[in-house]
């Protein structure tokens, strides 16, 4: 397996100011007793932190995963606080049109699911719901995710907002309000997976049950899991992504083998 990262600003001068920006790869050989032509699909990586870190528990772990099940993976470590609003958004978005700009290179079928983890989710939503007049202003074109997965995500800022995500990402109220990914939600919006536990007392689910709610009323296709009991950042749900019992949850890591088939379902393939 080729592993390497890449700084975003490398290839896209625009972001020169950014802080962090830098895509860690995990891309399988080509091998030529298997398939050397071989082109995978991709899942960009979003881990969560509330805007303020990026945790690494919600990175290789995950990215490990999907690579033993014909993937590639890339895991994006975006700005956070102090950096604001558009930083993080700019990058994922960079982040989906380098995977295809590379694709021959990296043996990628150009085929992308934007994932994220918590406040990670809530840039995957963004990043699916990619603002185009945005990533135009900062010379990127190619930005739409193929599909999304949300895990345990922050959606809204409403009543059931998690307010320190918001609080670290935006720098005013109005910006608060249109950043609430419910009200992103339209008919280009790509086919989502979410899930979620019922008594994550960090991050509602009700910011799960809003956005499969703005999806249904988009008639855009989605699958959603709300398992009955779990703690917020379960991550893989297992010893790979933390030792803790209260990280260990069986029931919960049937997430990972249902996205993965639910990835073949809609395409990526």
């Amino acid at each position: 397996m080729r592993f390497f990262t890449v700084e975003l600003k490398d290839y896209f001068p625009a972001l020169a100011d950014m802080p962090q920006g830098t895509l860690y790869c995990y891309i399988p050989e080509a091998s030529v007793e298997i398939d050397p032509n071989v082109r995978r699909p991709s899942v960009l990586i979003c881990p969560g932190g509330a805007y303020m870190y990026c945790s690494w528990r919600e990175a290789e772990p995950i990215a490990l995963y999907y690579v033993s099940k014909g993937f590639n993976a890339f895991v994006l470590f975006y700005a956070v606080a102090p950096a604001k609003y558009p930083a993080p958004q700019v990058q994922a978005m960079a982040a989906v049109e380098l995977i295809r700009r590379n694709a021959e290179q990296w043996n990628c079928s150009g085929k992308v699911c934007c994932m994220g983890f918590s406040a990670g989710g809530h840039l995957a939503a963004c990043t699916a719901n990619a603002d185009l007049a945005l990533a135009e202003k900062y010379g990127l074109g190619d930005v739409r995710p193929d599909a999304s997965i949300l895990c345990y995500p922050v959606i809204s800022s409403g009543e059931y907002a998690h307010r320190g995500s918001f609080d670290a990402l935006c720098s005013s109220a109005a910006q608060v309000d249109a950043l609430s990914a419910e009200k992103l939600v339209n008919v280009d919006t790509p086919p989502t997976f979410l899930w979620h536990t019922s008594n994550d007392a960090c991050v509602s689910v009700v910011n799960s049950l809003l956005y499969a709610q703005a999806l249904a009323v988009h008639g855009v296709k989605f699958e959603l899991h709300v398992f009955p009991d779990g703690v917020h950042g379960l991550a893989c749900c297992n010893k790979t992504s933390g030792v803790q019992d209260y990280f260990i949850n069986p029931t919960c890591e049937q997430w990972m083998e249902q996205s993965a088939r639910w990835l073949r379902e809609v395409g990526l393939d």
